[in-house]
């Protein structure tokens, strides 16, 4: 089975950067932002799921958290690109880490 990450802030810039760097890995990737409706990059790809996720709403955390799971069984690593977190690489974390 394939690694699982998610990525938060992939809408732009180095978060859609680590997406593309991932699944060019062979990772299996949620790719998480504010307004996924807009993202057709991404969306194209095998073995992405791009969903909803705002770092302050912690029922959208859970929610792209489950959908990531749920499309690919497993909980995902972490890497956390939002400015809320100044840009900060935040990789291993697990949902029972928040």
């Amino acid at each position: 089975m394939s690694q699982t990450v998610l990525i938060t802030g992939a809408s732009s810039g180095t978060g859609r950067a680590t997406a593309h760097r991932f699944h060019d890995e062979g990772w299996n990737v949620v790719a998480t932002m504010r307004n996924p409706d807009a993202e057709t990059q991404l969306t194209a790809l095998d073995d992405v799921l791009v969903t909803r996720l705002d770092v302050t709403d912690p029922a959208s955390i859970d929610a792209a958290i489950s959908a990531g799971m749920e499309r690919f069984g497993a909980d995902p690593s972490w890497i956390n690109l939002t400015r809320l977190m100044g840009g900060v690489v935040t990789g291993g974390l697990r949902r029972k880490d928040f």
